[in-house]
């Protein structure tokens, strides 16, 4: 794995990102629909205490992290190739997954749509990050 060629500033970066985005999509956008479509009641939208935000955390710097192997690979690699990358994996992989799952869990397809925009936009900002910001030279000695 190349993580010599990983920019771990951009890793941080996006971890964080990541995070508000998260904090944005379901804690101001879609807040409303997400919490009545899961059934929670009690205006709650997660469990209580701060698990769910660490974990949340985890699991930014983690896709942060992976987009940037997947993208480190490619030295010419743009922003334009990371939104690819991304639209590429939140769709064929995540977005497909969430929509089995949905489906076994007769869960309303309006929740699939809100969790796999999270997922699909969250990567193409991730790929937009990782395929912009590249890891600068190492000096020549």
């Amino acid at each position: 794995m190349p993580i010599e060629r990983v920019n771990w500033l951009a890793v941080i970066v996006g971890a964080l990102i990541f995070f508000f985005y998260g904090y944005l999509w379901y804690g101001l956008l879609f807040a409303k629909q997400w919490t009545a479509l899961e059934g929670l009641t009690g205006g709650s939208q997660t469990a209580a205490g701060a698990t769910p935000y660490i974990v949340s955390g985890i699991v930014a710097l983690i896709l942060s992290f992976g987009v940037a192997v997947a993208l480190s690979h490619d030295d010419d690699r743009t922003p334009a190739h990371g939104a690819q990358f991304g639209i590429f994996m939140g769709i064929f992989f995540i977005a497909s997954l969430l929509l089995q799952k949905n489906m076994y869990e007769a869960k309303p397809w309006q929740l699939w749509a809100i969790d796999a925009g999270y997922a699909i936009i969250g990567l193409v900002i991730l790929g937009l990050l990782h395929g912009g910001w590249k890891k600068a030279p190492a000096a020549k000695t």
